[in-house]
């Protein structure tokens, strides 16, 4: 069922742990609002904070445009072409993003792109409502008034983080295809959340698959590593075979996942070491989690013993001490 956008948005009183909350966050809605501007809460913290959880980012949506939000802090940049952010910088490193409510880019395209439903620019200003139109998934489109304290939700996703359930916001179809990536995110925040998919959601994951191949390599790769560290990276990837994404994305690993594969407990075996890990605070880098993915082709290669370098051998040793994996054994010539 694709849901309709609401004739007025619901509001939920709504009082969070202050414990949960960032203060730097809450100082920056604050200073919007006090120069007459609307600052809200926005997207992954207030569905963290509805779950009872501390999120791990903090983000900002607000009518004031990038030029107006530098103005209003001592320290702050703006960042980006296609999709223009500002950073309010807090100490040596933190950041606190604030982003000017957008609105769906298609509706001021000029028709050259006709048929092609790809977004590749994204700074067409709009309000809350528009703003929480474009987003992805309904549970990722609520807003927290801190002054308020209020929970304020265009796309009816209470009911869906409740459920919970993954659902986008408008067709599943053209958001996919305006966004490949974004039957990633669907991935990620199913296994994370322990979600369902809604079934059209995930007919148009499967329909639309191959539109993975347009998106951007960098983007692939960041949100393959989100799944890897997600903490349920296990059913992450079972559902990324079950679907076909997992061949487009990464076809060299099909052979190692097939249900019939000598090999498929080994690599289940892994991603559960790995979210084991990332349960007790321990998120892996990019070397150990590819390696993991790729250990055994890697194995098969090289015909099970191992030769290489001193070099390799300390980082293999490494990725089999990581993840308790003690099958093969490297030597050195």
């Amino acid at each position: 069922m694709v849901k309709k956008k609401l004739d007025n948005p619901k509001v939920y009183p709504k009082r969070f742990d202050p414990e949960l909350l960032d203060s730097d966050a809450i100082s920056v809605t604050k200073e919007l609002n006090a120069r007459g501007y609307d600052a809200y809460l926005v997207g992954g913290c207030v569905r963290d904070l509805l779950l009872g959880h501390k999120p791990k980012d903090f983000d900002v949506a607000t009518n004031a445009l990038p030029e107006q939000v530098k103005a209003s802090f001592r320290r702050c940049r703006i960042i980006g072409r296609r999709f223009r952010l500002a950073h309010v910088v807090f100490g040596r490193e933190k950041v606190i993003e604030v982003a000017t409510y957008r609105k769906d880019p298609s509706a001021s395209n000029d028709g050259s792109d006709a048929g092609d439903l790809l977004i590749r620019h994204d700074n067409v200003f709009g309000n809350a409502e528009e703003d929480a139109l474009r987003r992805d998934f309904t549970i990722n489109a609520l807003y927290y008034d801190v002054k308020r304290q209020e929970v304020i939700d265009y796309v009816d996703g209470m009911p869906d983080l409740d459920t919970p359930v993954i659902r986008t916001i408008g067709f599943p179809g053209i958001r996919f295809q305006e966004d490949p990536v974004r039957m990633l995110r669907a991935v990620k925040f199913a296994a994370r959340l322990d979600a369902g998919i809604a079934p059209e959601v995930y007919e148009a994951m499967v329909f639309f698959r191959d539109e993975l191949a347009r998106a951007a390599k960098p983007r692939l790769f960041e949100e393959l590593l989100k799944l890897l560290r997600c903490g349920a990276s296990q059913r992450a990837f079972y559902l990324l075979w079950d679907s076909g994404l997992l061949s487009v994305i990464l076809p060299e690993l099909m052979p190692y996942v097939e249900e019939q594969s000598v090999h498929d407990y080994r690599i289940w075996q892994r991603l559960a070491e790995i979210d084991k890990a990332a349960t007790q605070g321990t998120l892996y880098d990019e070397a150990v989690l590819m390696n993991a993915l790729f250990f055994d082709a890697l194995v098969e290669t090289l015909q099970v013993r191992v030769i290489v370098s001193k070099l390799s051998k300390s980082f293999l040793n490494r990725l089999l001490h990581d993840l308790s994996y003690q099958d093969v054994y490297v030597t050195v010539c």
